[in-house]
């Protein structure tokens, strides 16, 4: 994909969720968005049938390097103990994970209320987390901390960095009865 398309797809997007933040979704139109976004209509056209098409390629495209996030770097429990016990550093892989959100606040800010995606990202959530554990209930648990991590950083006005939840998520994950502290 040339970078002009590259450059056009990701003004339509943050266009989008900019006016999201704004209003409602349902008074939004193409007209809203091409004039926030600084294309034509016809520009908006080349790349998608209509707004919910913009929507949902953007959403998948941010699920898409949230799954890259939780993959890189991976990680064992023994292997993220051991560097827990050695050096208090967090699983470099939770690090990823809440980079992301905070690289895409805005999106997940706004997205965390509308009804189908939080679904969907517990979807993601789940799979990943099952390349870890052959336990679906285990996995499904680990996801509903991890959205809820989520929820609450967005909520708080992400107070602490990345690495502060990643800590606190690779403590829960650890050790989930007995927290040590670092």
């Amino acid at each position: 994909m040339n970078k002009r398309v590259t450059y056009t797809q990701h003004y339509l997007s943050e266009a989008l969720i900019s006016l999201m933040a704004e209003k409602d979704y349902a008074s939004i139109t193409i007209r809203n968005i091409v004039e926030k976004a600084g294309v034509n209509r016809s520009t908006f056209y080349l790349h998608y049938y209509d707004k919910d098409d913009l929507l949902n390629q953007t959403a998948s495209g941010i699920l898409t390097a949230l799954r890259s996030a939780m993959r890189n770097p991976s990680y064992t429990h023994e292997s993220a103990r051991k560097e827990y016990e050695e050096s208090g550093k967090p699983i470099s892989s939770a690090v990823a994970l809440f980079e992301h959100i905070r690289q895409h606040a805005a999106f997940y800010t706004i997205m965390m209320n509308v009804k189908d995606f939080p679904v969907q990202l517990d979807q993601v959530i789940k799979s990943e987390l099952l390349a870890f554990t052959t336990d679906a209930l285990q996995a499904s648990f680990s996801s509903g901390g991890m959205m809820g991590l989520i929820y609450y950083w967005l909520n708080h006005q992400m107070q602490e960095t990345a690495e502060e939840m990643a800590l606190w998520l690779t403590r829960a994950a650890l050790y989930p009865l007995n927290r040590p502290e670092a």
